[in-house]
């Protein structure tokens, strides 16, 4: 990706969740920095370096964009659901040429979550997203960025259809 870019994600066919992630993010400093899990228009993503990496121009979807989650990965899939397929996380560091235990956490697009604050528990939930449904980023600087179809096919993170990608 090249500063100065936008990077759309849409939904079509239906509405997939779908998993977003550039090299060296860092979800404690973009944390720190928000102060909240659900993304807005307007907020900054960071690397490792405390830099802006990309900034958050538009969320058309009822469904919650977030930085709570890490991405699935194929470890989670036999421990949990006794599946040998592979998560997002697989499919991300290899795009990206990186072992998957190094990848950064993802920024999840159109994930639903539920937070419990009395028992500090969160979990998903079934995706508002819809065919139509967009995230757009603004890009703050040169950098490598990988994004990704959930391949989940089991609870809330159940979705159909796929997603596009434009970076003009």
């Amino acid at each position: 990706m090249s500063k100065g870019q936008k990077i759309i994600i849409s939904c079509i066919n239906g509405g997939p969740l779908a998993d977003l992630v550039f090299l060296d993010y860092n979800q404690g400093i973009t944390l720190d920095r928000l102060r909240r899990l659900v993304l807005k228009y307007g907020d900054e993503l960071f690397d490792s370096n405390e830099e802006r990496v990309l900034q958050v121009l538009s969320i058309d979807s009822e469904a919650d964009t977030n930085i709570i989650y890490r991405g699935c990965r194929k470890k989670l899939y036999v421990e949990k659901y006794e599946k040998d397929k592979f998560g997002c996380r697989d499919f991300l560091a290899f795009a990206l040429g990186i072992p998957t235990i190094t990848l950064p956490s993802t920024i999840n697009l159109f994930m639903d979550f539920e937070l419990d604050s009395n028992n500090y528990e969160f979990k998903t939930r079934t995706s508002r997203v819809k065919c139509g449904d967009s995230v757009s980023f603004y890009v703050l600087q040169n950098g490598t960025i990988a994004i990704s179809a959930c391949p989940c096919e089991l609870d809330a993170c159940k979705t159909e259809g796929k997603i596009e990608v434009k970076i003009q």
